[in-house]
């Protein structure tokens, strides 16, 4: 058997996952077609790779945030739960996939009216913001996490941040209070046609 037809084959139930979510998720869809100027191996190329992102995980954490960047717009994707996990050991489905809705600031916290909710009790109500743009020119364009002076505090990669934004790198690992979650970028342009 051909490489390529092991590929293909090992990719489908990855197509099939993300054609359920697209689905689900119409105005996503819409918005991303649009994005990819109607471009479905555009399209297809960029939805394998955010469904891949559970291959690319930690071993420290089984949760995620994706910060998904397209030509018009940009939108946040997680895995993490809507309810508290009943334990530590607690594994997320891979079909519950949560995503924001478009724009350039997210909140993120324990209050049910943040952008992404955190359920666990160690995060505070409204206890960080990622915001994407840059603050001035000697900053690199990309993703910003922000502490909101949280009591459990918000650390990058075992530092924690004080009073101060911080450039998030593909791979981070976030630490909201005691919920552990690594950080993921994905831009549309990388997947153009050359």
């Amino acid at each position: 058997m051909s490489t390529n037809l092991i590929s293909q084959v090992d990719e489908r139930p990855l197509l099939q996952q993300a054609r359920t979510f697209l689905k689900e998720h119409p105005e996503l869809y819409k918005m991303l077609l649009l994005d990819c100027q109607h471009d479905l191996p555009m399209l297809a190329a960029l939805m394998k790779t955010l469904f891949r992102v559970q291959g690319r995980l930690s071993a420290r954490t089984p949760f995620y945030l994706q910060a998904v960047c397209t030509r018009s717009t940009a939108f946040l994707m997680t895995n993490l739960p809507d309810t508290e996990p009943p334990s530590p050991e607690f594994m997320p489905e891979p079909s519950a996939i949560r995503f924001t809705p478009s724009g350039q600031v997210w909140h993120l916290g324990r209050g049910r009216d943040n952008a992404v909710t955190v359920r666990n009790h160690f995060v505070s109500r409204y206890h960080a913001t990622i915001e994407r743009g840059q603050l001035d020119t000697l900053e690199a364009d990309g993703f910003y996490l922000t502490d909101h002076d949280s009591h459990n505090g918000t650390f990058v990669n075992y530092r924690r941040l004080q009073g101060r934004r911080h450039y998030l790198q593909d791979g981070d690992l976030l630490c909201l209070g005691r919920q552990e979650l690594q950080f993921f970028r994905v831009q549309v342009q990388s997947f153009e046609r050359r």
